[in-house]
């Protein structure tokens, strides 16, 4: 909707579209967590939604697909107290997407509560733009 809605009404500044992954196995190392707080976003959402990045650059953090942002506490869990910058988390399906970013982890009050971060850009270079335009749900194969 929200590319429609954009393109329809100028009272419309601004979207960004949110898809949950559902529960995915994601691995680094020898290490592997089914994940249920991960969700595909556009790379605007910092300019829609509060976004506290510690580091990493919003402006081209999910700009370009196979590309994420991890919470603190996804950071930490993956990789201790080593730089995530740059490294490489891997999907269940065997796809890698680089970590470009890291955030404040989410307020205890907040309605949308996710961990990580997947450039929808991703999406669309995977199931093309339907994907990103159409009413159905996600397909799966992340």
């Amino acid at each position: 909707m929200g590319p429609a809605f954009k393109l329809e009404f100028p009272e419309v500044e601004a979207f960004v579209r949110i898809n949950e992954v559902g529960n995915a196995l994601f691995r680094y190392g020898d290490k592997e967590y089914y994940e249920n707080t991960f969700y595909f976003a556009d790379s605007n959402i910092a300019d829609v939604f509060t976004v506290n990045f510690l580091s990493g650059s919003p402006e081209k953090a999910l700009t370009e697909p196979y590309t994420m942002v991890l919470t603190e506490k996804i950071a930490k869990k993956y990789f201790g107290d080593k730089d995530p910058i740059g490294e490489i988390i891997q999907t269940g399906s065997g796809r890698s997407y680089k970590v470009t970013a890291v955030i404040e982890n989410q307020p205890s009050n907040s309605h949308l509560k996710y961990d990580a971060l997947l450039s929808s850009a991703t999406l669309e270079e995977l199931f093309g733009l339907i994907t990103l335009t159409a009413w159905n749900p996600l397909p799966s194969g992340i």
